[in-house]
């Protein structure tokens, strides 16, 4: 019979036809537990391909953003202006531009990569529920944009469910950090902002005694004139603290019912001043001063401003912390027991050590332990504010530090 002839050929479509009753069995049940078909971005952040289920948008329009996060105050942001947003609740103050930036990018390009359920029973495994996922509502002049649930990242994809949907999208890359933040992360926590080198004199009054520098003709810092000698007098000690007070990031705020009393900021403060040089026009115009042998009369001396600091008692000995105010700022800001130390200044504070004295590396506790010469804490060489102007995000320092501990934890077993 001509079956029998042509039988690897009719076995091969029956296979081949098996197969597809298989596959198609496969993706109506994946979907139903989560899978689903591929469905790619052209990599230009339009949102994915034109039957995306996120939303296409254009971090230019957005001007406000809110966040929900379970069991955590409502955080809104809204923008003053193209470079400048605030937190408009729970609190009104300057945001921090670099978190608010790093929200709009992955705003701007979510990219979905597949539908990775259709069945509203997978949304709390995938973490977009209310009481699992981060909303964010993105507006502009009042007009809702979007209104986002970001669940779990897994397998390079952040799950993510619009408003009013029983789908969930597996949005490309990893979206939900950039908005699991607390109050603190998205204000502004620096302090002071200005180059070191700009800073030509500092003064530490710490009760009675007070102790002035400035910088001499060679950059070098000395004691202003009328001090009472230091001996052992260690200029480097000096552009080491000012290198860590130019760059200051609190790493938190006060309480809103703090007073000046109960966080020692009064009569018994530690007051800090750094007098800071302003840039020239010349300066500004990338020009060179005139050369006083061609005749000129010598420039004017360089306006200065000051900076005052008021560093007051501890805040917590769990946290470590100590209470600090800016002159003319009414934030109470809470800032690291090393920068604390750096400030509450002593005679020992700008001497070089004697042989034999010199302290071990890392030994302060506001510092990591463990941590690798160079690296520093808080306001420390290579640190926030050290002398190469690096800043490291409080985050990255405490991941460092657990690193740090699991390593010497493996060792000691």
């Amino acid at each position: 019979m001509d079956w029998q002839k042509n039988r690897v050929a009719i076995g091969a479509l029956v296979l081949v036809g098996i197969m597809a009753v298989a596959a198609w069995a496969m993706q109506k049940q994946d979907e139903n537990r989560g899978g689903g078909s591929v469905t790619t971005g052209d990599g230009d952040g339009d949102g994915g391909a034109a039957d995306s289920i996120l939303p296409n948008l254009d971090k230019a329009e957005i001007d406000e953003i809110e966040i929900h996060r379970p069991d955590a105050p409502t955080v809104r942001l809204t923008r003053v202006s193209e470079d400048e947003w605030r937190v408009a609740e729970p609190v009104d103050a300057p945001a921090d531009m670099t978190t608010v930036n790093t929200a709009l990018d992955k705003l701007d390009g979510m990219v979905m990569v597949r539908i990775a359920a259709s069945n509203s029973a997978n949304h709390e495994r995938l973490e977009v529920t209310e009481d699992t996922g981060i909303r964010v509502i993105a507006r502009s002049s009042g007009n809702e944009l979007a209104n986002l649930l970001f669940g779990s990242y897994s397998g390079g994809t952040t799950m993510v469910r619009a408003e009013g949907e029983d789908r969930v999208a597996a949005a490309e890359g990893s979206l939900k950090f950039a908005f699991n933040k607390d109050v603190k992360d998205w204000r502004n926590r620096r302090v002071v902002d200005v180059s070191p080198a700009d800073v030509v004199a500092v003064a530490f009054q710490n009760g009675e005694s007070t102790w002035r520098f400035e910088r001499g003709e060679d950059a070098q810092w000395v004691q202003s004139e009328g001090e009472d000698e230091i001996e052992r007098f260690g200029p480097t000690r000096v552009q080491s603290t000012v290198s860590s007070l130019a760059r200051m990031r609190a790493s938190d705020f006060a309480p809103t019912d703090t007073t000046a009393e109960s966080a020692g900021l009064g009569e018994d403060a530690k007051v800090i001043t750094l007098t800071v040089r302003e840039a020239s026009e010349d300066e500004e115009d990338g020009e060179d001063e005139e050369d006083e042998e061609d005749g000129e009369e010598p420039a004017a001396p360089v306006p200065t401003y000051e900076i005052v600091l008021n560093l007051g008692s501890q805040h917590s000995e769990e946290a470590n912390d100590f209470y600090l105010t800016r002159e003319g700022d009414a934030v109470v800001f809470l800032v690291s027991s090393y920068l604390a130390e750096r400030m509450d200044a002593n005679v020992e504070s700008f001497q070089t050590p004697e042989a034999g004295d010199e302290p071990a590396a890392a030994a302060h506790p506001g510092m990591p332990p463990g941590m690798p010469p160079g690296m520093g804490g808080p306001g420390g060489p290579g640190g926030p504010g050290g002398p190469g102007g690096g800043q490291l995000p409080p985050e990255i320092m405490q991941q460092i530090q657990r690193q740090i501990q699991q390593q010497q934890a493996a060792g000691g077993q």
